[in-house]
């Protein structure tokens, strides 16, 4: 069994929304020309394969990155590594750590990752770099919001402050709990999904003045979440999918038969990556006009929108890594 798959069943892989831009030149050199396996609905199987076992993915629109290990628990002690493709080659960065489970960020040189075994790193120019002296055990993921950065593991929240990390309180949660996922926008706002061991998981959001993760009105046994924006926020789980406007929740209609493991907006589209059964994933794309769902000859865990409207996924099982143009 890959490393990485053993702690994403509980993070999932959430990816950040990267808002469509008009013309993206950049964008579109990403899109590989050697690729197999095409299916009807226009899903092809990339073949220059990165060159680690794939947690997760971020694209921006000069690149795509994809976190992850090399080498396997049964094989040899894995190292947390980056892979990214730049249109034509991966180049690879070897970490200190076991896994990189999560990244996110804002552009393509203002990246931040972390995983289980690891430390939080940040991307600033060519160069990864431990932040702090933080030392992450547990599986952890973050999110990176307009001027802040989250990291969740061990049931707690950390954010950066300054040159600490400090923990975040949480008034409303007491006992034992999970943080099941985290979202930021690109103003400011930072969202969780938070799962107390009394409870059913619910979402909460950062309250900057009180410097706190609250509450945030919503539906109960939910895994997942994405935001674009502090009027527009989607949740989704066995409650179903909901989406608030700034206002109030709405249930949007999400009769497919796929699981939760990933949810992004793509514009004012969303999309959900959801597992089919044991071999087969289903990627749900939910607008104005219904509910639509791709099936892939693959079972993904990850998904990442780029700013060309681009659509990526890939399985920490198989390894494989799928695109979409559009």
């Amino acid at each position: 069994m890959r490393l990485a798959c053993v702690a994403l069943a509980l993070l999932g892989c959430g990816a950040r929304t990267v808002e469509p831009l008009a013309n993206s030149s950049h964008a579109r050199s990403l899109l590989p020309a050697d690729h197999t396996d095409c299916t009807a609905t226009g899903w092809c199987r990339f073949t220059n394969q990165p060159p680690i076992d794939i947690a997760n993915l971020y694209v921006t629109d000069r690149a795509v990155f994809a976190v992850g290990s090399l080498g396997t628990v049964d094989v040899e002690p894995a190292t947390a590594a980056v892979a990214r493709w730049d249109g034509e080659d991966w180049k690879i960065w070897r970490l200190e750590g076991s896994v990189l489970l999560s990244i996110d960020g804002r552009g393509n040189h203002d990246l931040w990752a972390t995983g289980r075994k690891t430390r939080v790193y940040h991307l600033t120019g060519e160069d990864w770099e431990a932040v702090g002296e933080l030392q992450i055990y547990d599986p952890a993921k973050l999110a990176v919001s307009a001027g802040d950065v989250f990291v969740a593991f061990g049931g707690g929240i950390l954010r950066r402050d300054g040159d600490q990390w400090r923990p975040v309180l949480m008034p409303a949660a007491s006992g034992e709990q999970t943080i099941y996922d985290l979202s930021a926008d690109d103003q400011g706002g930072a969202y969780a999904i938070v799962k107390p061991d009394s409870d059913e998981a619910r979402p909460y959001r950062w309250n900057a003045q009180r410097a706190t993760f609250e509450p945030f009105d919503g539906a109960r046994d939910i895994y997942r979440i994405s935001a674009r924006g502090p009027r527009d926020v989607a949740i989704v789980g066995n409650a179903g999918l909901r989406r608030w406007d700034g206002a109030r929740w709405t249930d949007v209609p999400y009769q497919v038969p796929i699981g939760q493991s990933a949810i992004v907006h793509r514009g004012s589209e969303l999309v959900v990556l959801g597992g089919l059964d044991d071999k087969r994933s289903g990627v749900a794309f939910v607008g104005a006009a219904g509910t639509v769902v791709d099936e892939l000859p693959d079972d993904c865990e990850a998904l990442a929108a780029g700013p060309d409207r681009s659509l990526w996924v890939a399985s920490c099982k198989t390894n494989h890594l799928w695109f979409r143009a559009r």
